[in-house]
């Protein structure tokens, strides 16, 4: 079995971006426009229903049957948005695995919209929901087990039986939990071997991932909480700098319309800085979360060339 290091895969992420720090940048910018597309789009579809919605609510109740009509004319926006979401979350994903596993496919800073993003948007879907049906049936159970002995305890007016039940109701708890966790980890190579592979691949790393299985939870573990360390730094020094200059400019003691209209480019400022920051921010926390399972597959399967990795 070919050796893997935790400490090289937690990196990975810090690595990429110290040998190409304008990806962040430019991420974060493809985020936001996104972003800023869904909240157009939906206020296309929406603003009209929400703008009838305040009106009825001004006036009379409004009825069931109106508000069911209004709910009705959101669905379309709904069903756009849930596979944009996907497609853009398979950019990004797909960005961060050409980005180590085909450094030299530099394109738009590693994004592209083409087949294997397409592949990886369908791998993450199918991900999500069976991590969804695996949580509902562990509550399902958890309910059926709980709920049937604690009416069973409370006929037979049993105190130490209800209590015994919720002990039972909070271990199935932590059990669902822990298979949700092991199957995540076992499950983790999916995506990086659905790209390198060109194929959607979902049960394939299930033997990549075969007795390595604490070597993948530390990996992500030691990522996971130097991504914290860092975001609770810098998040807490902009935060600190913003309040700082908020008090500075006066803008705490702001009271009345007409201020709050005289000061409204500079808290749109600071609100736009806020945004900014927290962008940086989440892009650097998903890049170096992301990079964790493609620079496994490639330990796992070697590389012809590891140090061009990060050229």
């Amino acid at each position: 079995m070919r050796t893997i290091s935790a400490t090289d895969a937690a990196f990975a992420g810090f690595k990429l971006i110290r040998s190409n720090p304008a990806i962040v940048l430019m991420w974060t910018l493809v985020s936001f426009l996104f972003a800023l597309g869904l909240i157009v789009m939906l206020g296309l579809f929406v603003g009209g229903p929400i703008m009838s919605l305040a009106q009825l609510r001004s006036g009379a109740e409004p009825s069931p049957e109106q508000i069911a009509s209004l709910v009705l004319t959101l669905l379309p926006a709904i069903l756009l948005m849930i596979p944009l979401a996907l497609i853009f979350n398979g950019v990004m994903v797909a960005g961060v695995n050409r980005a180590i596993l085909r450094p030299k496919e530099k394109g738009f800073f590693y994004l592209r919209l083409g087949g294997d993003e397409m592949r990886l948007a369908l791998v993450l879907l199918i991900q999500g929901l069976a991590t969804f049906a695996i949580d509902m049936a562990g509550q399902m159970l958890q309910f059926a087990v709980v709920g049937g002995g604690s009416l069973a305890a409370g006929a037979m007016e049993n105190d130490t039986a209800m209590g015994g039940m919720f002990f039972v109701g909070l271990l199935l708890r932590f059990v669902s939990i822990g298979v949700l966790i092991f199957l995540s980890v076992r499950f983790c190579l999916a995506a990086p071997q659905s790209f390198a592979t060109k194929s959607i691949n979902i049960f394939g790393p299930w033997s990549l991932t075969k007795g390595r299985f604490w070597t993948i939870v530390g990996a992500y573990l030691l990522s996971g909480v130097i991504v914290a360390v860092i975001i609770l730094l810098v998040g807490g020094v902009a935060v600190a700098i913003g309040v700082g200059a908020f008090m500075a400019a006066g803008l705490a003691n702001m009271t009345g319309e007409a201020a709050l209209m005289q000061n409204l480019p500079t808290i749109v400022g600071f609100v736009a800085a806020a945004a900014v920051v927290y962008g940086l921010l989440i892009t650097f926390a998903n890049t170096v979360i992301y990079a964790v399972a493609p620079n496994l597959y490639q330990q796992i399967v070697g590389a012809d060339d590891p140090s061009a990795v990060f050229s």
